[in-house]
């Protein structure tokens, strides 16, 4: 009898592309996943309709493509092409800094985008080989557990093929609830830290999924169709009218969640993991009033572009000792 697969052999590799739709067939980077859905997708043609016949015939399937996402829970060395390929533009790259032996990657949005991401969706049985990958969504969910970040994209039809040999990352994981301060999770408005439950952001940033030529079955190269949007939502304890006084005046605040681990690359210095969205705009902040407990208030925000062109990023430093690309 077949061996069907399993979820816990499961896993992820990926690279950039230099040609669109060409896997480069080596250097790929590995990471263990939480989940993954990557699904061939396309249109059925409506077929010849000829009276006379009970049913069409003549069906094709076309736009033929593959959609989907991957869930990690991040480890501060390993995640560095996704983001990449989310943000567009390059690493921002600084040698030994803050000190020898650490370096820091910083990722920005940018209209630059990558040629494209060949991702290998691994299922034990096989592999998916998706070239041509476009990533065009990152979650991120920030509670006392990991840190977990969501990638979306669409890509080329997939070709089956035996699963890699993986090497994973071996940094520690990005952890809220890392030992004593500084490790571990800080969260702040406008540089000053504030207490929250958790909260969630979800950055899009839409791709064309219907290009197509005639005589083509399958998907040509999507391409941006709109800007890139940022919203969330923070969760806290209804301690004073911060958020409700900035909704009534219409005052931006800056959001940073700053993990730091307990392990040190060298020295003294700690791994770092920092999101930052420079301007947000918050929704209606009041808390309902459910039971005799602690009132709870749920926090909605968009980001914006600043006065001085900075929209949102992530920092990292670790040991990674060149530009990511």
């Amino acid at each position: 009898m077949p061996t069907p697969g399993t979820g816990l052999g499961s896993f992820a590799a990926f690279i950039t592309e230099s040609v669109y739709g060409n896997d480069p067939g080596s250097g790929y980077k590995y990471h263990r996943i939480v989940k993954s859905s990557w699904l061939p997708t396309a249109e059925y043609t409506r077929g010849n309709r000829g009276l006379g016949r009970l049913g069409v015939s003549s069906l094709r399937n076309r736009v033929k493509h593959v959609e989907g996402s991957v869930t990690i829970d991040n480890q501060y060395e390993g995640d560095e092409v996704l983001l990449l390929h989310f943000f567009g533009g390059t690493d921002t790259f600084s040698l030994n800094n803050p000190v020898s032996g650490t370096h820091t990657h910083i990722f920005s949005p940018s209209t630059t985008r990558k040629v494209g991401l060949t991702y290998h969706d691994n299922l034990v049985v096989s592999r998916a080989a998706i070239n041509g990958v476009k990533l065009n969504k990152m979650e991120w969910k920030i509670t006392n557990e990991n840190l977990e970040t969501t990638f979306g994209g669409v890509g080329k039809v997939h070709a089956e093929a035996a699963c890699d040999t993986p090497t994973f990352p071996t940094a520690p994981d990005v952890l809220a609830l890392d030992g004593t301060a500084p490790a571990g999770l800080v969260a702040k408005l406008d540089t000053v830290a504030f207490n929250i439950r958790e909260a969630s952001i979800s950055a899009d940033f839409p791709y064309t999924t219907d290009r197509e030529y005639l005589g083509f079955d399958a998907m040509q190269e999507p391409l941006p169709q709109d800007v890139m949007s940022l919203t969330g939502e923070l969760t806290r304890e209804y301690e004073d009218t911060t958020y409700s006084s900035k909704w009534i005046a219409n005052t931006k605040g800056q959001l940073d969640f700053d993990y730091q681990s307990g392990a040190y690359i060298t020295g003294t210095t700690r791994y770092k993991y920092a999101i930052t969205l420079f301007e947000v705009v918050f929704g209606s902040a009041r808390a309902p009033v459910e039971s005799g407990g602690v009132l709870v208030e749920k926090i909605p925000f968009k980001a914006h572009i600043n006065s001085a062109g900075q929209f949102f990023q992530v920092a990292k430093i670790n040991a990674i000792g060149t530009a990511v690309t």
